[in-house]
């Protein structure tokens, strides 16, 4: 079966008054204790499978999730083992015989499928108090766990609660836990208990940053259907870059996988969806991708350029603040960007509209478009004003991300070229852009350290230079043939 489910996390300070709204709801509490299995080769892990073996009112429940392709949905099997006890008994395979998992689950076990060996990952421990609750026409459960995860001698604590739809729409869902994370400031929890007690056996404090990937539909989907596709696999970059922040100690490799997530999701938006939910989305997104990139561009030239400006002859400039009031997490935890990323979230699981557009035709008109807007600024980059210049640089992202989102329906030699054939331009506008952010950042440096005019010089006297090779790689990229013309 699916499981729509959405986790908040609970910062410390706000456990009290979240157990005391929870208190009030008057639910049922009971002590749950689990352990996570898998086979000494981790051959679950390799297969997006997580097996658990939980002891639910004194008897004991097996439990075997794995991913389902869309935003917050998880695929879960449960079966009851008919034991009781106090130690868990090893997982039975068997009970799964039939099931759709069943196929899944011999190709991650393999040869071993009959009879694998198993070794306990981690185990944990939570107080749950549960309630069931109607949202509209749905049905909701809200999960409070307050508990610890345990490996050897290593342990963590669990602070979250949870909203689980039991029937009718996953609005639901999202609406209850808009109001929770508005009132105690709560954010999403993209990071699983078993993700988590991974990291604590294995002595890892996060996980990598998350790249983008393309979407997944077949040739009859229609519009609607590819809207969301798009939007869930920008949401999965989002929402676990988003999360790493949150959680942990921030590195410039999750910051910059989550600007380019956010600007992939509002590609999706202004491109793939007609309409979506409130107004209020775009701005939190520019904002979060705003302050993200004040912090990014000012370590940019302290690792990047300013080495550089050195190199030709100029002075080091003393250590600086970055501009950024807000650090990393603050960013993300922010009520209006987490607000942000539940609409969207309920935003991928939308009812299909129907396929009265040809998709093909759809994205190829708006391909087209973007193609077009972008060239014809090109031919004119160099006397294009900063403003303007800029602009042509955000379509040429827009446009490649937006290919990237209608490959599967092309012919995927010819996506691929095209999408290649947009990186000399991308990169040539990119180090055009950090240069002219370093200039405009070395003249605000320069009314306290007089020594950053030899940048400003440097960087000035490189602005014509880099203008030409801009537009130089625009008019080649004019010769790019558009792989949803004549397909």
């Amino acid at each position: 079966m699916r499981e729509f489910e959405l986790k908040l996390e609970i910062p410390a300070a706000r456990l009290k008054a979240v157990q005391q709204d929870v208190a009030r709801l008057k639910g049922s509490t009971q002590v749950l204790r689990a352990v996570y299995y898998d086979t000494p080769a981790h051959d679950l892990q390799k297969h997006g499978l997580a097996l658990r073996v939980r002891e639910e009112s004194g008897e004991w429940v097996q439990t075997l999730k794995g991913d389902s392709g869309r935003a917050l949905e998880r695929l879960e099997y449960e079966v009851a083992l008919g034991h009781r006890g106090a130690q868990p008994p090893l997982p039975a395979i068997e009970a799964y015989v039939g099931s759709d998992i069943a196929r899944r689950l011999h190709k991650a076990l393999g040869p071993s499928n009959a009879d694998p060996m198993w070794a306990p990952l981690f185990a944990t421990e939570v107080r749950r108090t549960t309630k069931l609750l109607r949202e509209g026409d749905s049905q909701v459960e809200i999960a409070f766990d307050r508990g610890r995860i345990v490996a050897g001698d290593e342990e963590i604590a669990v602070r979250e609660i949870e909203f689980e739809l039991t029937e009718g729409a996953p609005s639901g869902a999202v609406a209850l836990a808009r109001r929770w994370l508005a009132k105690h400031h709560l954010w999403l929890g993209a990071i699983s208990k078993f993700d988590k007690g991974l990291r604590l056996a294995n002595g890892i404090d996060q996980g990598p940053p998350v790249t983008a990937h393309t979407p997944v539909f077949d040739d009859a989907a229609s519009v609607d259907a590819v809207a969301r596709a798009s939007l869930t696999v920008c949401l999965d970059q989002v929402l676990r870059n988003a999360g790493e922040l949150a959680a942990t100690h921030p590195t410039q490799g999750h910051i910059h996988q989550l600007r380019i997530g956010i600007r992939r999701t509002r590609t999706a938006l202004r491109h793939l969806f007609e309409r979506h939910a409130d107004a209020s989305i775009e701005p939190a997104l520019v904002h979060a991708f705003r302050v993200l990139g004040q912090r990014r561009d000012v370590e940019h030239v302290v690792q990047q350029l300013d080495p550089v400006i050195r190199a030709a002859g100029g002075p080091a400039l003393d250590a600086f603040e970055a501009r950024s009031p807000m650090s990393a997490s603050a960013v993300v935890r922010a009520p209006a960007f987490q607000d942000a990323l539940l609409q969207l979230v309920q935003l991928a699981h939308q009812e299909d509209g129907g396929g009265m557009k040809d998709v093909k035709d759809f994205l190829a008109k708006e391909l087209g478009k973007l193609r077009e807007q972008a060239l014809k600024d090109g031919r004119d980059f160099e006397r294009l004003d900063p403003e303007r210049q800029h602009r042509v640089r955000k379509r040429l992202k827009r446009l490649r991300y937006l290919a990237e989102f209608a490959a599967p329906l092309f012919a995927s030699r010819k996506a691929g070229a095209f999408i290649d054939e947009l990186k000399p331009a991308q990169d040539a506008l990119g180090l055009y852009n950090d240069e002219m952010t370093a200039l405009a950042w070395y003249r605000e440096q320069a009314d306290t350290q007089p020594r950053a005019w030899f940048a400003v010089g440097w960087l000035a006297a490189r602005r014509e230079r880099q203008a030409e090779a801009c537009a130089g790689v625009l008019r080649e990229l004019a010769k790019a043939t558009p792989f949803w013309k004549d397909d």
